[in-house]
């Protein structure tokens, strides 16, 4: 085969689809490589060290398109690109077509073989040319922030924290003398506080924030996408507290993915599952478990299937949670508990059971399961109604932040990750605060006023 690398004429992409060390990969299997002069320029290699490897230098995309078959590119097509491709012509590279109909016709006339790296799966349906391409999103973000923080471009002159003699970042982890709930509490009524909110422009990036649970609902559309849907529905277990997880996995069944159950798995902390398999749904004192990030009584989110339930009366909703602070118990009728029954199963999964799980789950797989996921997997088991549909468990934690845990159920601690060793080795930098409005506000309000003046507080 012969292979084409065109320089890439899209406004500012100075990247370039082929490194020499690829080139001697694809010269050492018997193909031929050609590369268009001053390609690899705005990646700082130059046309010597291709042809050190084996390349052949063209001297425009013209020869590149007229001597290649397999066409190599960073980005999608621009339109001269487009006219040079012929049905003899397989191209390979990024193109987001969802976007760009005109290009998508173009593609289709020209006749050629388009793969789209965003679509190449491996054998078990990930998409390894798409995830490194987040990872570099991710990782220029911050440098394009720093670079709009830069005066001329209306920005504070803020220089980013890292640099030596630098301070961190203004980032605080405030340790309140409480519960999830409580803290859940005082993070809503400085939402509800306008003027606070105004004053701060106050945001969230938790479940508070509808944002998040978009985000989460686009990982249920992707698992089942890659086990068949829509030719076939899918189930899903989910770990929960504050059913944020599990209510966009509701969110995408809402919007029409064939979702044939949906399992709530609780730990001790079982509110919910008290609920959808009894009909009350009664606050009770939050136990500590080995999954403590489901150590929870009042689920936040359940506010928003509430509403859905009450067919959305806002005054009906504010009226049944203001109730339920007040009492105890959340208002419900029979026809109301039975919708939501008939739209979620749920099963509790006390500590021993989440032992349990870990331990079935090791011998019999040689998967290591957080407390969290154990709790989703024992859940699985307990609920699931059809064992001819895939049921999707979902995994919400690493193993090796709950070592005592898993020690506990194998009887060895799991690897850690050199990230979360590094994490787990450093410092840990947290303020104390009482649970009280004030204090937290105050708190907030004197380091964000501090931030905003570019001092240090």
């Amino acid at each position: 085969m012969r292979v084409g690398i065109p320089s890439e004429v899209k406004p500012d992409e100075y990247r370039v689809a082929l490194t020499p060390a690829g080139v001697r990969e694809l010269v050492d299997a018997g193909h031929e490589v050609v590369i268009e002069r001053g390609a690899g320029l705005g990646s700082a290699i130059d046309d010597d060290a291709y042809v050190a490897q084996g390349a052949t230098i063209v001297p425009d995309a013209d020869a590149v398109f007229e001597q290649a078959t397999l066409i190599v590119k960073v980005k999608e097509p621009q339109p001269d690109e487009v006219t040079r491709l012929e049905p003899r012509h397989t191209l390979f590279t990024y193109l987001h077509l969802a976007a760009d109909p005109l290009l998508t016709k173009g593609l289709m006339a020209s006749g050629a073989t388009c793969i789209a790296y965003e679509t190449v799966e491996d054998d078990r349906g990930r998409l390894p040319l798409l995830a490194p391409m987040s990872e570099v999103a991710g990782k220029i973000a911050t440098q394009a922030g720093a670079f709009m923080l830069e005066k001329p471009l209306g920005g504070r002159g803020v220089l980013l924290g890292g640099v030596p003699g630098v301070a961190a970042a203004n980032v605080h982890a405030l340790a309140i003398d409480g519960t999830f709930d409580d803290c859940q509490d005082l993070v809503k009524a400085m939402f509800a506080d306008a003027k606070f909110r105004g004053e701060l422009s106050l945001s969230a990036v938790n479940s508070i924030n509808w944002a998040r649970i978009m985000a989460q609902t686009v990982y249920y559309v992707a698992a089942a996408l890659a086990l068949g849907v829509p030719q076939r529905a899918v189930a899903f277990a989910v770990p929960t507290g504050n059913f944020g997880n599990v209510f966009a996995a509701h969110v995408a069944r809402r919007m029409g993915l064939p979702v044939a159950q949906l399992v709530i798995g609780s730990n001790r902390n079982d509110i919910l599952a008290r609920f959808i398999n009894g009909g009350t749904m009664s606050i009770g004192a939050v136990e500590p478990s080995l999954s403590p990030s489901m150590d929870i009584q009042v689920a936040s989110n359940f506010e928003r299937f509430y509403f859905e339930l009450k067919g959305g009366d806002a005054a009906a909703v504010a009226a049944g949670m203001a109730a339920f602070r007040r009492t105890g118990t959340l208002p419900l009728t029979r026809a109301e508990w039975e919708r939501a029954a008939a739209l979620f199963s749920a099963a509790r999964v006390d500590d021993d059971a989440t032992l349990a799980e870990i331990k079935r789950s090791y011998e019999s797989t040689g998967a290591i399961l957080d407390p969290h996921s154990a709790v989703a997997v024992a859940a699985a088991r307990a609920c699931r109604r059809d064992k001819a549909l895939p049921m999707v468990a979902l995994a919400t934690a690493h193993p090796a932040k709950f070592p005592d845990a898993v020690a506990r159920a194998i009887g060895k601690r799991p690897p850690v990750p050199p990230r979360l060793a590094q994490a787990l080795a450093a410092p840990e930098r947290k303020v104390a605060l009482p649970r009280d409005l004030a204090a937290v506000q105050n708190y907030v309000r004197r380091h964000a006023r501090a931030a905003f003046a570019g001092a240090a507080p």
